[in-house]
């Protein structure tokens, strides 16, 4: 991944969670999202918390906001038809691990940058939420959630900053690897970069 792109991507989860509200024209089903949110912003900024507290209570808010499942089949690509659902699931809790473990220290540097939403755009059970991270003395950068309705409220399948994909971005890593490796390999080279931090 390019050095550029690692920060932007870097940035997904600190946008994620940095915004203030929905629009008002925004579906019903839709206000669960900046719901959630809120309640992690409202986490980021209170006192009185440990590094460590802060950490998992917004751990503990953010898994629910994402569907893993569905992002870990995206990142893997065409050979997950391949894998048992024991390698499955075993790749869903490394890709949820990965996503958190590399992006998680910088959703706590929140620095309460301006999020303007844009309208989205729902076609049946699928949306796109977009939005524009406003950000003091520098470019506004452009980011676009893709969610998925799951009964009554909707989750996060991916999220385009600047129109690149993290699970688009993360299943080109990955077939490379496979590439040149095996199921095993890639676990081994995920595990490896969870180690890393």
């Amino acid at each position: 991944m390019k050095n550029g792109v690692v920060r932007v991507l870097g940035s997904v989860l600190l946008i994620v969670l940095s915004a203030r509200g929905a629009p008002a024209a925004t579906p019903a089903g839709l206000a669960d999202v900046p719901a959630r949110i809120d309640r992690i912003v409202a986490l980021l900024r209170a006192s009185g918390l440990s590094h460590e507290q802060r950490r998992r209570a917004v751990l503990a808010q953010a898994q629910p906001a994402f569907d893993w499942h569905v992002m870990a089949r995206t990142a893997m690509g065409p050979t997950w038809r391949e894998r048992t659902p024991a390698q499955r699931a075993e790749f869903t809790r490394l890709f949820r691990a990965l996503v958190e473990r590399t992006y998680l220290e910088r959703v706590l540097r929140y620095h309460d940058e301006k999020v303007v939403y844009g309208r989205e755009a729902v076609q049946g059970d699928t949306a796109l939420l977009p939005t524009q991270i406003v950000r003091p003395r520098r470019a506004p950068i452009s980011v676009d959630y893709e969610l998925l309705r799951r009964g009554d409220r909707w989750v996060i399948i991916d999220v385009l900053i600047e129109h690149v994909g993290l699970v688009s971005n993360y299943q080109s890593q990955f077939a490379a690897i496979l590439g040149r490796s095996s199921y095993r390999g890639l676990v081994a080279a995920i595990q490896a970069r969870i180690a890393r931090g």
